[in-house]
This record gives structure tokens, sequence and C-alpha cells, in this order.
């Protein structure tokens, strides 16, 4: 029994992985100079349709790792894809900012949200300067900046 369940973990992982590797097709990466290159590669309104449904099969997920990085996936794509609908994954970002396991998992999903919604509050963000070296190892980076900026637009009022 826990063998077939760590089998249909590892299927799990594998599927999302490859869906993720196919979201991402559009970066490749020069071993030479450690930077990365834009690619000329954008994916067709079916492979971004399919995309956007596996990121958000992986904010429903067990691990914390996989809910996060389909966060900041969401992100790369809003970013490199911004005419896009993205409102099939709101409401579940809209539960995981409240609901999410972590404070991490509940911080990400504030910031992915109001990022998807509205992307003219980050116009602070170096957005371009981000995307040449965008990973997922980054990804808390990218969160800083955005959070930076969300808070920055704070005001204090005194009355």
């Amino acid at each position: 029994m826990k063998n077939n369940i760590n089998l249909l973990l590892l299927t799990i992982l594998s599927v999302i992985s490859t869906l993720n590797v196919q979201a991402q097709e559009f970066y490749l990466a020069s071993t030479n100079t450690r930077t990365e290159v834009r690619a000329e590669y954008s994916l067709n309104e079916k492979k971004l349709e399919r995309a956007i449904e596996a990121y958000q099969r992986g904010l429903n997920h067990s691990m914390s790792a996989i809910v996060e990085s389909s966060m900041f996936n969401l992100l790369v794509l809003k970013i490199d894809y911004p005419e896009t609908d993205f409102t099939t994954v709101l409401k579940k970002l809209d539960n995981l900012s409240i609901y999410g396991k972590t404070s991490a998992i509940r911080y990400k999903a504030h910031v992915t949200n109001a990022f998807i919604k509205d992307p003219t509050l980050f116009l602070d963000v170096d957005v371009i300067e981000f995307n040449k070296y965008m990973d997922v190892e980054k990804a808390d980076h990218f969160y800083l900046a955005l959070s930076n900026v969300l808070q920055n637009q704070l005001k204090p009022t005194y009355n």
C-alpha cells in the first residue's frame, strides 16, 4: 500500500514537472555566461490554458514547495502574457492568502493575487531585469521586490 502511494506521488510530481517544463520552454540558459537569454518562443493559447490549469492544480498540492512554485510560475506567465485571463486562479489565491498552510504561502498568495489583478501597482519593479534571471531559486527576491512596492504605497494618514 505504501509503495502504491509513493508511486502515485512520484507520478503526480512527474506530471507537474513535465507541465512545468512545457510552460517554461521560453527560457534558454547559457552555460558559459551564466545568464539567461530570452528565446523566441511563445505558448499558443491551448498550451497557455493547459499551463494555467497545471499551476492551478499545483496550488491545491499538499507540498508547500509545489504550491509556491505554482504561484511563482503564474507570476511569470502574467508577465509574459499580460492579456491572458487568470480569473480561474484568483479565487484559489484569495483562499490561499487566508488559509494557506504556511505563512510564506499566505504571503506569496497575497502578492501573486495583487500582481495578477493589477500589475500596474508594480510599475516601480524592474520586471525586465528580474525577468532575465527568472527562475524558481530567485523567486523570493522577486516577491520581496513586489512586496516592497506594495509597502511603499502605504502612506501614513494623519487625523
